[in-house]
């Protein structure tokens, strides 16, 4: 029969890889959105691209982001890009 000590350790580590898995899961979509982006090319810089409701010119794209010029600079993280629509022209 484990000890109670046992217990606590067995119970603290189980809920601190509940958090690191939930934690990650957003690292991981955004680092595999990128590879995605980085294969596929469905836009590149000085296309225009429609992120939600933000429209704007492409200016650079990165591994984790893509950045666009609008009103002002706006930074969209790949992550972010997944579950939104996007339309470029």
């Amino acid at each position: 029969m484990p000890s109670a000590g046992l217990k606590s350790v067995v119970a603290t580590s189980g809920v601190a890889a509940v958090i690191l898995g939930l934690a990650g899961q957003n690292l991981l979509g955004g680092i595999i959105a990128g590879i995605s982006l980085q294969i596929n090319r469905p836009y590149k810089v000085t296309d225009w691209l429609k992120v939600g409701d933000t429209y704007g010119e492409v200016m650079e794209i990165t591994g984790v982001s893509t950045r666009f010029a609008h009103e002002r600079r706006h930074l969209s993280r790949h992550s972010e890009q997944r579950n939104r629509q996007e339309h470029n022209r």
